[in-house]
């Protein structure tokens, strides 16, 4: 079977890390690069040997020997730049989070499906073997009582920030912020495991322009809590969990979910899965080939994609984070 082309959009360290992660996938390749800056284009395209580069992303849509896209872009570019290959019949695998907000992302799964291609959140954690493991036991810890998900990580860019100096990724009009960039590894997860919650209370700390640095959310879902904490500000060294009347469920890092272990009330610790992968970038870019190949069906995560930012979207309302991409008309 012929190797399916990707082309990628962005040359951050996250495209570095997909490039890596697709060496090692069966039926998938890396043909160009687009920035926009050529210069920065060609160095990119010749380190990871691919054929082609380009600064126009118009002549990259409309190459015809281009399958599919990756874009890591800044956020608020997610819906503009999808949906231009998306219109140009390229299957497409996005960044999380997908969009600016739910009509996005909306817009953006009509118009793939319009188009008859593929469209793909890149949100590692959902196509990761280790969730299916925690769906597939949480009816050993009886009836579930509270969730807690925890991601926080110190941005290698918030000291330059500080500094003064304007970054992508504490800008609101990038889309930006510590709920789009860390929390959204918690939020997709609770959605995908529990659904949408009853009850939602969030607050933040915004630093000195308006985004989000931190940020805490609690959500009633009638006989259990759920409370989500997001950082880009501070480091965070505890485990997420999952607690039942029987048991508590350990999960180490909830954006790779490895190492799984289940502490029940009887004292005995139950090993549930554990894998050697540092990358799981992989386990995505897998889900997207077949997709492609149709052995996937890509509605049920597509859903997800939209219930998470829905819940985001009504986090951000509460914490009084408006993004100028939910003021334009779609």
């Amino acid at each position: 079977m012929k190797s399916i082309t990707i082309g990628s959009v962005g040359t951050s360290w996250i495209t570095e890390s997909f490039i890596s992660a697709i060496a090692g996938v069966k039926n998938l390749s890396l043909s160009a690069v687009y920035s926009r800056d050529s210069q920065k284009a060609k160095a990119f395209a010749e380190k990871h040997h691919a054929e082609k580069y380009y600064s126009d992303m118009e002549a990259m849509a409309q190459d015809p020997s281009i399958d599919a896209i990756y874009i890591a872009s800044p956020n608020f570019l997610h819906h503009t730049q999808t949906m231009q290959f998306l219109k140009a019949g390229k299957h497409v695998i996005c960044e999380k989070p997908l969009a600016s907000n739910y009509q996005e992302a909306k817009e953006m799964i009509e118009t793939a499906r319009e188009n008859h291609v593929v469209l793909l959140e890149a949100m590692r954690t959902a196509y990761d073997p280790g969730l299916s493991v925690i769906r597939d036991n949480l009816y050993k810890m009886g009836k579930i009582r509270r969730v807690s998900f925890w991601y926080g990580k110190y941005s290698s860019k918030y000291d330059v920030f500080l500094s003064g100096k304007p970054q992508n990724i504490f800008s609101l009009e990038c889309s930006a912020g510590a709920l789009m960039d860390m929390g959204v590894y918690c939020v997709y997860p609770l959605v995908d495991l529990f659904g949408m919650p009853e009850k939602i209370l969030a607050d933040c700390v915004k630093l000195h322009n308006g985004i989000d640095g931190t940020g805490t959310v609690v959500m009633n879902y009638g006989e259990m809590l759920a409370e989500i904490s997001y950082s880009k500000i501070s480091d965070s060294r505890l485990v997420s969990e999952i607690q039942g009347e029987q048991g508590t469920m350990v999960i180490p890092e909830i954006a790779s979910p490895s190492n799984l272990k289940i502490f029940y009330r009887n004292g005995k610790v139950e090993e549930l899965y554990t894998r050697d992968c540092p990358n799981n970038m992989i386990y995505e870019a897998e889900m997207f080939v077949k997709a492609i190949l149709g052995q996937e069906d890509m509605t049920y995560y597509q859903e997800k994609s939209l219930e998470s930012l829905k819940l985001m979207d009504e986090i951000r309302r509460q914490d009084g984070i408006v993004f100028p991409a939910d003021r334009k008309e779609l």
